[in-house]
């Protein structure tokens, strides 16, 4: 049984995967907790609202989908490989080549935060987001203390891979988002541009990652990434029938 009082050290790996996003919540959700709102809060239904996920079968596609970094985190994987792999006059002659302020924009800010992040750019975003409604189906009953620890097992190891400690996964989430919003910026293409290098998006960014960093009750602090040995948790047979059973389209 999950407990926040007396977690394992794996257990308490596992759920601080959904930190970044835990960072700028902290008034009505706690790092630690496993279904994380606060008691006696009563929140919206973010399923429903935020992610059109009505069923536990929804919950789980979207899930699986973030595990294998499906949704957002393949946003410009394939330039930060390439800006770890060329030279500085490549890299300016790839840009060179952009035909639009928004490609533009998007190889700047590779430029700006590979030096940080890695390789693998902004799958964090990603696996932190899968914690998150692993968490909150764990709330709904959509997911199995077993289904829990299998998907959080499986993000621990694909996050080890990629990343190198909790400041650059924290670091790389943050990313994530800035291309997320970036994706989503309505209005004229040079001034979505400057927001993502310079404005609003820059900006907000660059606050909530301090914060989330500064923050002493962050369990990304006096806490290993590599040391913490983790379970070898197989595939639950309910989630194997659930995707066995799923409607044909």
């Amino acid at each position: 049984m999950l407990d926040n009082a007396d977690l394992a050290p794996h257990e308490k790996w596992w759920l601080t995967l959904t930190s970044p996003q835990i960072a700028f919540q902290t008034q009505w959700r706690e790092y630690l907790k496993p279904t994380s709102l606060r008691d006696g809060l009563e929140d919206r239904n973010t399923l429903a609202d935020d992610w059109n996920i009505e069923n536990r079968l929804d919950l789980h596609r979207q899930i699986r989908q973030l595990a294998f970094g499906e949704c957002h985190g393949h946003l410009m994987l394939e330039e930060y490989g390439a800006f770890h792999c060329m030279q500085p006059s490549q890299w300016q002659a790839r840009r060179e080549r952009a035909q639009t302020p928004h490609q533009r924009a998007s190889l700047d800010f590779v430029a700006r935060t590979a030096p940080y992040i890695g390789a693998h750019g902004v799958q964090a975003w990603d696996y932190g987001r899968a914690s998150y409604l692993a968490r909150e189906g764990l709330r709904y009953g959509w997911v199995s203390e077993e289904e829990f620890g299998f998907i959080h097992n499986h993000l621990a190891y694909q996050a080890r891979r990629r990343y190198h400690s909790w400041l650059q996964y924290t670091q790389a989430w943050y990313a994530g988002r800035c291309l997320w919003k970036f994706s989503h910026e309505e209005g004229e293409p040079e001034q979505a541009a400057y927001a993502l290098l310079h404005g609003w998006i820059a900006n907000q960014m660059r606050t909530m990652l301090a914060d989330a960093i500064r923050d002493p009750d962050n369990p990304i602090h006096g806490q290993s990434w590599y040391d913490v040995p983790m379970p070898d948790i197989p595939q639950p047979q309910s989630l194997i029938d659930l995707f066995n059973d799923e409607p044909q389209e």
